[in-house]
């Protein structure tokens, strides 16, 4: 217990004082308390430095300054405040029954909230699983239906170039059955110029001769010019379909990039933020549009 002037010029750094040293004991509960008194004599206990010291106690401190109507700033700092001494001391008194239930409710408020807590964690962790999940068979289904579509899209391609290579094998049959029915019926000629010329004179069948030598010149140059035009038909044929064949620009050092299995042709079908497949000669990968420019 420490003494100290209460009101008056030298009552604050006595009041000062007494707070330092009772800062330096080992004590319980820190007591602040003076008798009864005006509100100007009361002054002491509102002033900054006063109210900071009560403030900064490391240990509780229980205030009876002044009356009912009369409340310091100290008071309203103080762990807890009374009116008078009387009621400072019935505080210190106050049976611990009322503190031990507090903490009995106190330890079921802490487990209460710890399991609420835990299960919202578990709720939380449950809905981030199953998000996962919906995400993983989103994408595995988005995958599955590219991979349909892009399949699709090459069966009619190599459907289209086998529909090419029958219709240059039926053109080259043709050409071929042309040459071979000339070739009968210059054969037929032949055959009936030789006769002709048998029975004919010598000079008719020199003439004859000559006309069936030229003819199979004719004969020979039609022959070369129709085979030469049909190697000529497979060849543009052959280089036509393998200028569309999409794996001989992906082997030149091209690629292919799609947009939702849709082939991307022009920047404007692609914006900010989208996600694009690229196809080389040996693979795929997937790339983030960060700016188109």
């Amino acid at each position: 217990m420490i003494d100290s002037r209460v009101e008056g010029k030298d009552a604050i750094h006595e009041i000062l004082a007494a707070l330092k040293t009772m800062a330096r004991q080992d004590i319980d509960v820190l007591v602040v308390m003076r008798g009864g008194g005006s509100w100007e004599s009361l002054q002491a206990f509102n002033t900054e430095s006063v109210v900071r010291a009560i403030a900064s106690s490391k240990c509780p401190v229980l205030t009876g300054i002044g009356h009912d109507v009369d409340v310091t700033l100290s008071e309203l700092v103080a762990d807890v405040g009374a009116s008078t001494p009387t009621a400072v001391a019935e505080a210190l008194n106050e049976t611990w029954d009322t503190l031990v239930s507090s903490l009995d409710r106190a330890e079921a408020s802490i487990f209460s909230s710890f399991n609420r807590s835990l299960s919202e964690q578990n709720r939380i962790v449950g809905d981030a699983r199953e998000s996962i999940f919906r995400k993983y068979d989103r994408s595995l289904n988005s995958l599955h239906r590219k991979l349909t579509v892009n399949s699709s899209a090459v069966l009619r391609y190599f459907k289209n170039i086998e529909q090419m290579i029958t219709k240059v094998n039926v053109t080259f049959q043709k050409v071929l059955g042309t040459v071979r029915e000339k070739t009968k019926t210059i054969h037929k000629s032949i055959e009936h110029y030789s006769s002709s010329v048998i029975k004919s004179q010598g000079l008719a069948f020199k003439h004859q001769q000559n006309l069936v030598a030229d003819n199979g010149k004719r004969l020979s140059i039609l022959q070369n010019n129709l085979i030469k035009e049909s190697r000529h038909t497979l060849n543009t044929v052959e280089k036509n379909i393998s200028r569309l064949d999409p794996s001989r620009n992906l082997r030149l050092g091209y690629s292919l990039s799609y947009l939702n299995g849709k082939l991307v042709r022009s920047k404007k079908d692609i914006k900010e933020g989208e996600s694009i497949e690229t196809k080389l000669e040996d693979g795929s990968f997937t790339s983030l549009v960060k700016k188109v420019i």
